[in-house]
């Protein structure tokens, strides 16, 4: 049985280097050697007022770049 990890990102701003070095690169690194689940920590960003529509297109964002992850 693998071991689990659950690691979770902030919408509430554009994707810069730091996301990619300090999340989304280790995620795409580890998927393979865990249980994964990587998640957008949506109700997290509400410590920042923006309006719903900001908001969600800013989880549709993340989303749509999450196409690192590897195909099964």
């Amino acid at each position: 049985m693998k071991a689990r990890i659950l690691s979770g990102i902030q919408p509430s701003g554009q994707l810069h280097i730091g996301n990619y070095l300090g999340a989304l690169k280790n995620w795409a690194e580890i998927q393979g050697g865990y249980e994964s689940m990587f998640c957008i920590v949506d109700l997290h960003a509400i410590t920042v007022y923006q309006t719903p529509a900001e908001l969600a297109a800013k989880i549709r964002e993340k989303i749509g770049r999450a196409s690192w992850r590897e195909r099964v």
